[in-house]
C-alpha cells in the first residue's frame, strides 16, 4: 500500500495568457499488487480539490471569480525499481467532480479530469 499527494498550481503570463487554474490538489491511496515491497502493478483511488475560474460578465464589466470544485476517481498503473533503487512509474486513469455547476463553469471538460503521470525517481 501506499499513499502520496499531487500539487500543481496555474500561473499567469502578463496579459495574452490567464490560466482558469489556482491550484490543484489531489491525494491518493495505492494498493500494490507486486510480490516487492510497493511495486508492480497498482490500483489508485484519488480525491481533487480544484480551483478554477469561474465566468462572470455583465454589461459594463469582466470579472474573474475563482469557485472549488471537489472530486472522485481512480487509475491503474505499474511502478517498477531496478537493483540500484531507480524506479519508473506509468500510470492512468480518470475522475469526475462532484460539485460542478455546468451553467457558472468557463470550462466544461472541469467535469470529468485525466490523471495521467510518468515519473522516474530513486529510492534512498
Amino acid at each position: 500500500m501506499g499513499s502520496g499527494l499531487s500539487v500543481a498550481a496555474g500561473l499567469k503570463n502578463g496579459k495574452y495568457y490567464h490560466n482558469q487554474y489556482r491550484y490543484v490538489v489531489i491525494p491518493h491511496y495505492r494498493y500494490y499488487f507486486g510480490s516487492k515491497y510497493a511495486s508492480g502493478f497498482f490500483l489508485e483511488a484519488h480525491a481533487s480539490v480544484i480551483s478554477a475560474k469561474k465566468d462572470l460578465k455583465t454589461e459594463f464589466e469582466a470579472e474573474e471569480e475563482f469557485e472549488q470544485y471537489y472530486g472522485l476517481g481512480a487509475a491503474m498503473g505499474i511502478k517498477l525499481f531496478n537493483k540500484k533503487g531507480f524506479s519508473a512509474e506509468v500510470y492512468a486513469g480518470l475522475g469526475q467532480q462532484l460539485n460542478v455547476d455546468k451553467e457558472k463553469l468557463q470550462d466544461k471538460s472541469l467535469q470529468l479530469y485525466p490523471r495521467i503521470g510518468i515519473s522516474i525517481g530513486k529510492r534512498f
